[in-house]
């Protein structure tokens, strides 16, 4: 919407092993970026969302908190640090919970990167229990840009958007995200095939 400012749609398909493929969320927010870096450096971000599940016998949630990034060079790490909660008649705890989505990637190129990206939740802060009855998935991740504006490493991708302001529309850009991650729990799945598609304009 603004330099700073997103509204934020996303849908959620999962395939369990053996079983159809099926939606599971939709999720509507907003985030505002209250750091703006300028090439390298840290960008600060606060994150809003409302996630529909789709699921029978399942809560919506809410779901608010910081996206901390720090690049240097090609290489960056990315930590999303959101606190949850369930909403409606059929929430099964009132107590926040807290998940991580964690990346660290080294663009090779200006088409192709590669990274490591973690994921975990803990349902009820006030009730965490022991680690191993959380879900906590870690692997790598191959990252692809399709797009017209894939010109150099993300530092330099930035500073060009900043000389360029002055243009309306700009190219749409095609992002894809795959990867396999392993579970470190015991109620977290061995193996997840990651597959995101992401398109920018």
């Amino acid at each position: 919407m603004t330099d700073r400012w997103q509204v934020i749609v996303e849908g959620l398909l999962e395939q369990p092993l053996h079983e159809d493929l099926q939606g599971t969320e939709v999720e509507i927010g907003t985030q505002f970026e209250m750091i703006k870096r300028e090439g390298d450096g840290f960008d600060l971000a606060f994150r809003t969302e409302y996630e529909a599940v789709l699921e029978r016998g399942k809560a919506d949630e809410i779901l608010f908190g910081p996206i901390i990034k720090y690049v240097k060079g090609r290489a960056s790490t990315t930590l999303d640090a959101f606190f949850t909660g369930q909403v409606g008649d059929r929430a099964d705890t009132e107590g926040l919970g807290y998940q991580y989505n964690w990346q660290a990637k080294y663009e090779l190129n200006s088409r192709v990167g590669l990274g490591v990206e973690a994921f975990g939740k803990i349902e009820d802060l006030a009730n965490a229990g022991s680690f191993n009855d959380q879900p906590h998935r870690i692997g790598p991740v191959i990252y692809l840009n399709f797009g017209e504006e894939a010109e150099g490493p993300e530092a330099e991708k930035r500073e060009r958007e900043e000389t360029e302001q002055e243009q309306r529309f700009e190219a749409p850009e095609f992002n894809v995200a795959a990867g396999v991650l392993f579970g470190l729990t015991d109620v977290t799945s061995d193996v997840t095939f990651k597959l995101d598609a992401e398109l920018e304009f």
